[in-house]
């Protein structure tokens, strides 16, 4: 992380960005401060445009501020949301330009699994926002219970002046102070995506394009390449070759996921297409092409089991031909089981069609057996053959 010498006691840092292990992260901020206290500095300016990011790294840069034995001011250029909120408030002092904001809310994360993995999970995120409230009294001087709010959910946004009466800020810098008798807040419904847009830095996508503002020293070259593995260049490598080994990187990763998922698809696609053409084999039932999707879909997204399970409960169609008596010839309406309703046993097709033709096209839409067995001896008795034979 670069740093500018201002005199011979304060330094300044411009951390705009994200707060991540990849960029802006916890090793690189404790060492670039072990490295101006060693320049003799007392007093460091720490210029802040940032959203948040990484917890845990934002942690430890929390307690490197605490620990450095460094005078430190945080200056909020832009905006400083979520983690570095909690960050900023190991400094010493914290400014804000009068066009700057300041948004807190609990930590949020994505856990996932068994429902004893998503207990822990909470009671982490639970511990988190615990110890964020106690970072916030502290600096605001305000009870812990009058803290608890900024960890129901909300975003809570807040202009220069709302962080100062907050006492969330101590001033706005005198460099960029003005009268204005208008307060802005936003509008309700709007989202934090559509507040913040103006203020982002580095978009997650544009990460190494952004990375073009900055000069590298070799160290900082030497750390990236052992961090992240690049092949290809050195210390002494420009900085465009640094960051081309990083997009190659980025872009041989998402390669290897690529192909790793359509390796995996494949897989599963085998499988289905096996377990069908034995169920087909089984009980003659032939799937149409949209049923055959649904079976693939619940096999990627549900599991193989799942699948088994839904291909366990397809059961063959009745045979047509064993409904008809032995030699082929239609049984009629009475006999053998095949039995018409009431008042109906000796309608044959013609009757139905005439007297109430909707239940002649129910009866052969219908797929119970006896319903099957009436409509085809009908049929047969009508036409001398079978409605779809099988």
């Amino acid at each position: 992380m670069r740093y500018t010498i201002i005199n011979k006691d304060t330094a300044e840092v411009k951390f705009y960005g994200v707060i991540s292990s990849w960029w802006n992260g916890a090793l690189d901020y404790e060492q670039t401060l072990a490295a101006i206290k060693k320049e003799g500095c007392k007093n460091l300016n720490v210029r802040v445009h940032c959203y948040g990011g990484d917890v845990l790294e934002g942690i430890a840069m929390w307690t490197a501020n605490k620990t450095s034995g460094l005078n430190i001011t945080f200056i909020i250029d832009g905006v400083s949301a979520s983690m570095m909120t909690v960050v900023m408030m190991g400094g010493n002092r914290v400014e804000i330009s009068q066009l700057g904001r300041v948004m807190l809310h609990a930590p949020r994360g994505s856990g996932g699994g068994t429902s004893k993995e998503y207990f822990n999970y909470g009671k982490l995120l639970k511990g988190f926002e615990s110890d964020f409230v106690k970072v916030y009294a502290q600096k605001s001087g305000k009870k812990e219970a009058d803290c608890q709010k900024y960890m129901d959910g909300s975003d809570y946004w807040f202009t220069g002046d709302e962080a100062v009466a907050e006492k969330l800020v101590d001033a706005i810098t005198d460099d960029t102070r003005f009268v204005t008798t208008t307060t802005t807040k936003p509008q309700p419904g709007q989202t934090v995506e559509s507040i913040f847009g103006s203020f982002t830095a580095v978009g997650e996508e544009d990460d190494v394009n952004h990375l073009n503002n900055f000069d590298m020293t070799k160290q900082e070259k030497d750390a990236l390449i052992a961090e992240h593995k690049l092949t290809g260049v050195t210390g002494d490598s420009s900085d465009t070759a640094i960051y081309a080994a990083i997009s190659n990187t980025i872009t041989a990763l998402r390669t290897r996921v690529a192909t790793f998922e359509s390796a995996q698809g494949d897989q599963i696609q085998a499988q289905v297409d096996a377990f069908i053409a034995i169920k087909t084999k089984e009980t003659g039932v032939v799937f149409t092409a949209d049923e055959n999707a649904n079976l693939v879909n619940i096999a990627k997204t549900a599991g193989i089991e799942s699948f088994k399970a839904a291909l366990a409960m397809v059961k063959p169609a009745p045979l047509l031909s064993n409904m008809l008596a032995p030699g082929g010839a239609a049984q009629q309406p009475g006999a053998n089981g095949v039995k018409a309703p009431e008042g109906r046993e000796t309608w044959t097709i013609k009757d139905w069609a005439e007297k109430d033709g909707p239940g002649l096209e129910a009866l052969s839409l219908s797929i119970k057996p006896e319903d099957v067995a009436l409509f085809a001896s009908m049929y047969k008795a009508e036409y001398g053959t079978v409605p779809l034979a099988q």
